[in-house]
């Protein structure tokens, strides 16, 4: 059951480059790009070594996180796992960047 249910939700965010809410006007795909490009700077480190670190290829990770390719949910949580970052903490402060950018 939660596996069917993962591949659904897999699915679900694979389909739209701007899967969060793009329907209110507010673009959290680009705010979620830019904030995991600020913090895995912030956390010292560079997209290179997160790749490594998860396994996965550089440049299929660079283009996900410079907004080029659709990112997947699960590689956003493996990312925040890498740098030690709750999901919680970082789609806050995805919400405040697109906020921002929407008055701003």
């Amino acid at each position: 059951m939660a596996r069917a249910l993962r591949k659904q939700t897999t699915k679900v965010v694979q389909a739209s480059s701007r899967p969060y809410c793009a329907h209110m006007g507010i673009d959290y795909g680009a705010a979620t790009t830019a904030q995991l490009k600020a913090e895995i700077s912030g956390a010292g480190r560079s997209i290179r070594n997160v790749a490594a670190e998860l396994g996965v290829d550089y440049t299929t990770l660079f283009k996900q996180v410079k907004g080029t390719n659709p990112i997947r949910l699960q590689t956003v949580y493996d990312i925040l796992r890498a740098l030690n970052m709750t999901p919680g903490v970082f789609f806050n402060r995805v919400q405040e960047r697109a906020e921002a950018a929407q008055v701003g």
